[in-house]
């Protein structure tokens, strides 16, 4: 560790609070923090700021997520699991919609009652669509007729579950054309070929 890179937690830790933070400036506080990232597109320990977030992506990381995703062809994402929206609010200029699902306590944008805590740049983010995970219409909705990917990312999922949501979704005009895993040691599934059988996609 060295100043720099403490400076730049801090002002990280600072910088979170603010609703209209750019994601050009979280970027740039990201680079001064020390590397220490596998496959070095991850900051990692994860400064405190983000220690709720599952990863903690450089402008690199989202790069080859948003990349993936796009040469897929989706025109939405949705993200199961997306817990504070971190990435997904880094990825959202990219795509049509980027749907946020998770145990949020209702679909109202920065509601942290009883719910999962979504980062306050992603609740004001127009591009971003907040659903319950409970919620299946709400879901349906948000993606219409779109092509979709699913974004799985440090997941702790049952293969019944994608499964859920999956007929779910195809039960829409929606069209779903692959899935995007992203495990380390403590994510179920861990092999990401489960998650691709579990949601009938050979495109991961």
């Amino acid at each position: 560790r060295d100043d720099q890179s403490d400076l730049a937690e801090a002002t990280l830790a600072v910088e979170m609070r603010d609703p209209f933070l750019s994601r050009g400036t979280y970027y740039d506080i990201c680079s001064h923090i020390n590397a220490n990232c596998w496959a070095f597109e991850w900051v990692h320990p994860k400064p405190q700021a983000l220690s709720s977030c599952c990863v903690v992506p450089t402008i690199g990381g989202i790069g080859l997520i948003g990349g993936r995703l796009s040469d897929m062809g989706a025109e939405v994402v949705v993200s199961i699991g997306s817990g504070t929206g971190l990435v997904e609010w880094l990825l959202a200029p990219r795509f049509e919609t980027v749907v946020c699902v998770d145990n949020y306590s209702s679909a109202t944008p920065g509601d942290t009652a009883d719910g999962v805590r979504l980062l306050p740049q992603a609740g004001l983010d127009d591009q971003i669509v907040v659903v319950n995970d409970q919620d299946a219409a709400a879901l349906q909705v948000a993606v219409g007729t779109k092509r979709l990917a699913l974004l799985i990312c440090w997941p702790q999922l049952q293969p019944r579950t994608l499964e859920s949501y999956v007929a779910t979704l195809t039960s829409t005009p929606a069209r779903l054309v692959g899935v995007l895993v992203i495990v380390g040691d403590n994510c179920s599934p861990q092999d990401p070929r489960v998650a691709a059988i579990a949601t009938g996609c050979c495109n991961t």
